[in-house]
């Protein structure tokens, strides 16, 4: 008898590995992705200051990359927009099912446009994220949508 495999249990999802980036780079690269004057603001402090902290955090995706066939789809740079259009509506209130629901609806566009065949470099390719943008709704106020 054949035993089915087992998925419960941990997974790490991640960047390629050629994306990791130094955690001051990842920070500054957030608070870029979130823009404006309440960007999130990161300070490091002196080593001999602060317990020791890793310069460098890497996910292994191995396991999901072998067992699952799995690979990432998004740039770091869009991972990150959409991480940061993510806290900012919740920041703000925003009804977060919806918010979430319209980021899975870009996310599963991207995908289907990314099957399409396209010579051009999936890096090279506008990016649906790129731009996260509030956009007014019909009560005045403003909610975020990828544009």
């Amino acid at each position: 008898s054949t035993q089915a495999p087992t998925f419960a249990g941990p997974w790490n999802f991640g960047p390629r590995a050629e994306a990791t980036v130094p955690v001051g780079t990842l920070c500054g690269m957030l608070a870029e992705a979130w823009g404006g004057r309440d960007a999130p603001r990161f300070e490091f402090g002196s080593p001999t200051q602060q317990p020791h902290e890793a310069g460098l955090l890497r996910l292994d995706s191995t396991k999901a990359r072998v067992r699952l066939g799995w690979a990432p789809r998004l740039s770091l740079r869009d991972a990150l927009a959409m991480t940061a259009h993510w806290y900012r509506e919740q920041a703000a209130g925003a009804g977060m099912r919806r918010v979430t629901l319209s980021q899975i609806a870009a996310y599963e566009t991207r995908l289907s446009q990314s099957r399409q065949t396209d010579p051009t470099p999936a890096g090279a390719r506008p990016s649906p994220f790129q731009a996260m943008v509030p956009t007014p709704t019909p009560s005045g106020q403003e909610r975020g949508t990828c544009v």
